[in-house]
């Protein structure tokens, strides 16, 4: 049984956790190469998914910057394929929906199909190629 655990200043370890789980091999996921993870504190919402034994094994968040609602999402490698980056999504579009946002928009690198194919099942559209990713964007009725 997994469950959702909205980060904040006195759980936030629980961040530092996953990140150290998630290690140097997801490549794909750079959004705290550059930043610290207090970060996450002034975001529109940042997310863990908690599994059975109250380990974090998803990540997700909703960061408003320029007038553009970002969306990030990482799962570690042990729980893709179940389920779960399916299961943040939802509850960050839900989130965003809730809170009167009318789009999101995330980068994908361009190798990372899985995860393709997830947002454009959940309703995101291409909107812009580069040499290095794809720019997605879902319009939130």
């Amino acid at each position: 049984m997994t469950s959702f655990q909205a980060i904040n200043q006195t759980n936030i370890g629980l961040l530092e956790i996953f990140l150290t789980e998630l290690g140097h091999e997801d490549k794909s996921f750079r959004y705290f190469d550059k930043r610290s993870i207090d970060v996450v504190l002034n975001h529109l919402t940042a997310i863990l998914i908690l599994n059975e034994h109250k380990k974090p094994i998803a990540y997700g968040h909703l960061e408003k910057e320029g007038g553009v609602l970002w969306l990030g999402i990482a799962v570690i490698k042990e729980s893709r394929g179940q389920g779960v980056g399916e299961k943040m999504m939802i509850h960050l579009i839900d989130y965003a929906k809730v809170s009167g946002e009318n789009q999101i928009t995330l980068i994908v690198d361009k190798d990372n199909y899985k995860a393709m194919r997830l947002y454009e099942r959940l309703g995101f559209e291409l909107e812009k190629v580069d040499t290095y990713f794809y720019r997605y964007v879902l319009q939130i009725s």
